[in-house]
């Protein structure tokens, strides 16, 4: 039996796609985003400059990921400010 768990490690380890370090950079940096953003609103809606201000982030990066978030449903926008500003949340959280 343990000769069969070797041929099948084997051969799973001769199949397996290798990932290329740029997108696994990219998807940690991605992940990283989601968790800061998604920290920055737990205490409620904010607007976009709020929350790169509060997470020390370029505002045309969050704005990015903000809107790329919340075309995957992550992230949906509450309500207009007086400047014109979306406040946004998390999906799912009141």
């Amino acid at each position: 039996m343990s000769s069969k768990k070797s041929t099948l490690k084997l051969f799973k380890e001769k199949i397996k796609p290798k990932v290329s370090e740029e997108l696994l950079k990219m998807t940690r940096e991605q992940a990283s985003m989601r968790s800061k953003i998604t920290k920055a609103l737990a205490s409620g809606p904010k607007t976009i400059p709020e929350i790169a201000r509060e997470i020390g982030v370029d505002i045309s990066i969050v704005t990015w990921y903000v809107l790329t978030f919340v075309r995957y449903d992550v992230f949906e926008p509450v309500e207009q400010t007086e400047d014109g500003y979306w406040k946004y949340r998390v999906v799912g959280r009141r």
